[in-house]
């Protein structure tokens, strides 16, 4: 099971304060946050305010490709494009085969243009997306970032 793994129980407790949501009992919760099945994982910040979710029970290495996705999600919302950047690299080198990989290259490339104002790392970003993974919507995405 994804939640007894020892590597996701780790990752959880070093970066999370994991809460549960009883689907059935408290659905002014389940409403509030779209909770649409379960398992459902979102990263919350303290102000209550979502930056990732995630549907459906996953593999440990498809889970933590997520919410490590959805950690580095959270500090590009707040605009610390340099952090972001740095969590996205880490999602998608750690996780490379997780279908989280392809959208944190992607991100990574924004935040680090975004930090940065170094524009050539859009062509990069879309060079590695085509050649990785080149079915993947976040290559087309990225498309449009010279050749």
């Amino acid at each position: 099971m994804t939640y007894q793994d020892s590597a996701v129980i780790a990752f959880l407790t070093q970066n999370f304060v994991p809460w549960r949501i009883d689907y059935l009992k408290q659905t002014d919760l389940v409403s509030r946050f779209r909770v649409e099945w379960t398992p459902w994982v979102a990263i919350i910040d303290e102000r209550g305010t979502e930056h990732h979710h995630d549907v459906g029970l996953l593999v440990p290495d498809q889970f933590l490709g997520q919410i490590k996705l959805g950690l580095a999600r959270m500090a590009y919302h707040q605009g610390d494009f340099a952090k972001a950047s740095e969590l996205f690299d880490i999602a998608c080198k750690e996780h490379p085969q997780s279908a989280a990989a392809p959208e944190a290259i992607w991100f990574r490339g924004v935040s680090s243009f975004r930090a940065f104002g170094n524009a050539s790392v859009l062509g990069v970003t879309r060079r590695e997306l085509e050649e990785r993974y080149p079915h993947s919507v976040w290559g087309q995405k990225a498309g449009a970032w010279g050749a």
